[in-house]
């Protein structure tokens, strides 16, 4: 009997799409009609990468990665003063062009995220109160303040020699954090991180 039941588990694990998950989530996140096609097709898109990966868990942290870091950045340089802003809105064209644009983005990354996360969480196993989420979204937190400090040194022309030194650095360290977490079991615990979903905004 038990084997049946733990087979029967693995077998609705399997078979969990995105789409299941959407629907209850979708319909308390505010967003207006146009954002809403927007992630769902976007999601649809990762799921059919995930599906087609030899390493899909591994694929779907590496994607909530990406998402936390846009959303982590897009949100210090909203807490950039306005004319450092505006300055660097006209240096990079990548970067979202104004604060209503970027308040936007940062609400449909939210929901995408926690999708994501949940998906992550019905499929796999990979949630948990102080998981590799959290210990990334706090790396990730720390990364981007000092990346707007580079900005703003950069921008306001005090950069120097050893501004550039750190940043290499960090990246450097981002990327051995990045690896770690990836290869971490589903579901492990690290003392001393609250609840990871506390930290995506």
């Amino acid at each position: 009997m038990w084997r049946n039941w733990f087979g029967l588990r693995g077998d609705r694990r399997r078979h969990m799409t995105l789409q299941s998950v959407w629907g209850p989530l979708a319909a308390s996140s505010g967003l207006d009609a146009t954002a809403l096609r927007a992630v769902c097709a976007n999601l649809m898109e990762i799921e059919g990468k995930l599906n087609s990966s030899t390493q899909p868990l591994q694929a779907l942290r590496s994607e909530l990665m990406d998402s936390l870091d846009r959303q982590v950045l897009n949100s210090e340089i909203l807490n950039l003063p306005e004319d450092l802003r505006a300055r660097l809105r006209q240096q990079q064209d990548a970067v979202l062009q104004n604060d209503a644009e970027a308040r936007a983005y940062l609400a449909a990354n939210a929901l995408r995220i926690e999708v994501l996360r949940e998906y992550a969480h019905r499929r796999f196993g990979d949630r948990a109160d102080g998981d590799w989420f959290a210990v990334y979204a706090r790396a990730a937190h720390l990364r981007q303040r000092n990346t707007r400090n580079y900005i703003e040194r950069v921008l306001g022309g005090t950069r120097n020699a050893g501004d550039d030194v750190r940043f290499q650095a960090m990246t450097l360290k981002d990327s051995e954090i990045r690896a770690r977490l990836l290869q971490v079991p589903a579901g492990t615990h690290f003392p001393g991180f609250g609840k990871a979903d506390g930290q995506t905004a």
